[in-house]
């Protein structure tokens, strides 16, 4: 583990850190095959990309989408939020 973890490039991660970074935030979301396929497939853009405006990018949309959808099913889906 690099002890100057802020000079380490973006986009470099380690098995631990990819296996943490997916598991941990699928635990304050209550879809968790959901959080694990959408975690799953950020940290690929990342490694993939080495970018984190695409990242970012990626998260917004998905919030977006998810905010229509919630909105349009008469606020029923709030649970997902």
């Amino acid at each position: 583990m690099e002890r100057e973890w802020w000079k380490v490039p973006f986009g470099t991660a380690s098995r631990l850190a990819i296996v943490v970074g997916t598991v941990v935030p699928m635990l304050y979301h209550p879809e968790l095959l959901a959080a694990a396929v959408w975690f799953s497939l950020i940290t690929w853009l990342m490694l993939r990309t080495r970018n984190v405006w695409d990242c970012v990018v990626a998260h917004a949309i998905t919030n977006l989408i998810l905010g229509v959808y919630v909105v349009s099913h008469g606020g029923g889906a709030w649970q997902l939020m």
